[in-house]
């Protein structure tokens, strides 16, 4: 046998032992009163290496004549050497707003399809971690008590409905809700790690390409 179909032979196992396997990814967002960040983690050998997408600025300005969205994307190691770094900014301007309203108006449409291939790909996750927390405060007691009790119901309903539709739980959730009655406080901190196969992300992408294909075109999806 042939050296060079050795070395074939050897990637094709490779790659379909590489199907199987689980991939762990952690995705983790903080909002801090008016700052945002988000960072999204593919984590080969956790907590050694691993691929890091970081978000760390986000802002909304509506100070010019149209919106304008400002925001630093930035791609490095799980041990943080920096890749690459980049700054954006988009203003909102007709034709932008009209694509938009156009694509949510698609996307109403196809919901039910969406829903479907999402339900799909959370059958194939496993969840190892889960935590999310929320400190919320107005100077109004009544008025935080309140919103307390509606932050309470949709995380309780989300969780519910999370924990019904992946395939395996491994972990104990953390969630909480926290009242400031002293101050105006906005905090939110969610940091989620879950697994899923690569052939489970092959199929699902191979799912979804009809229906981008159809998005993209502005029909609908039958």
């Amino acid at each position: 046998m042939k050296f060079g179909t050795i070395l074939l032979l050897v990637f094709i196992l490779l790659l379909l032992i590489g199907l199987f396997l689980p991939l762990r990814f952690r995705f983790y967002y903080l909002k801090k009163e008016k700052d945002d960040f988000i960072s999204i983690t593919w984590q080969v050998i956790p907590g050694i290496w691993g691929i890091k997408l970081e978000i760390p600025f986000i802002k909304i300005s509506t100070a010019a004549l149209w919106p304008m969205i400002k925001m630093v994307t930035k791609i490095a190691g799980e041990k943080g050497r920096p890749w690459m770094e980049k700054e954006q900014q988009e203003i909102l301007g007709k034709v932008q707003l009209k694509r938009l309203g156009r694509s949510i108006i698609l996307l109403l449409k196809n919901s039910k399809k969406m829903k479907k291939i999402g339900d799909w790909f959370l059958s194939k996750i496993s969840l190892r971690d889960f935590f999310w927390c929320t400190e919320i405060g107005t100077r109004d007691a009544a008025q935080t008590g309140i919103l307390t009790g509606i932050f309470w119901s949709i995380k309780t309903f989300l969780y519910g409905y999370l924990q019904h539709q992946v395939k395996h739980v491994g972990c104990r959730p953390q969630i909480s809700v926290l009242p400031d009655f002293q101050q105006e406080k906005a905090f939110f901190q969610l940091n989620c790690i879950f697994e899923i196969r690569l052939g489970h992300i092959m199929i699902g992408g191979l799912k979804m390409l009809p229906l981008l294909w159809i998005l993209k075109k502005g029909g609908d999806y039958r």
